[in-house]
């Protein structure tokens, strides 16, 4: 029976692309770098075999994504962007409905309600409304206006990057 043909041994690569992975607190960084990895690899093994016009063409495409990628990027950040309204106040009253038609009726378009919770120990309700939108809206407008909701006692507005 014949020996198989010594075929080029990629696992390593593996291991050096799962190297370059990075787990921060809330991010992930490195995936780009461990696949360019692999498309390396392959390319490279592509031209020692002699397959050149697949090779060539899949560093075409491959370059072509990595240089058009942040364009995309920009273009889709545009359209939509995402915030995060923290609303606190008394236990007794908690006027979030009011909260979220306000909101809706700022002009919001979408405004889901993420958490929503009352400590009886300091007798304090907190709102916490996700709005993703794609127009530039007066966002300290927006604000004074939540704080002028009757017994809303703090407001909070951050952007958030996660959709």
């Amino acid at each position: 029976m014949p020996t198989p043909p010594a075929w080029p041994r990629v696992s390593g690569i593996g291991f050096i692309g799962g190297g370059a992975i990075l787990k921060g607190k809330s991010r992930v960084r490195g995936l780009t770098t461990a696949t360019m990895l692999w498309v390396v690899t392959g390319v490279g093994l592509s031209v020692g075999i002699g397959m050149y016009v697949p090779a060539l063409c899949t560093a075409l495409v491959v370059t072509a994504i990595v240089y058009l990628s942040p364009q995309m990027h920009r273009v889709a950040a545009h359209a939509q962007r995402y915030y995060m309204l923290t609303v606190s106040a008394p236990g007794g009253s908690a006027p979030f409905d009011a909260v979220v038609a306000a909101l809706h009726d700022y002009g919001c378009e979408d405004v889901q309600v993420s958490v929503y919770e009352c400590d009886a120990a300091t007798d304090r309700c907190r709102l916490v409304v996700r709005i993703a939108t794609d127009e530039d809206l007066d966002w300290h407008g927006l604000v004074q206006m939540v704080r002028a909701i009757p017994d809303v006692a703090s407001v909070h507005l951050g952007e958030s990057g996660v959709p």
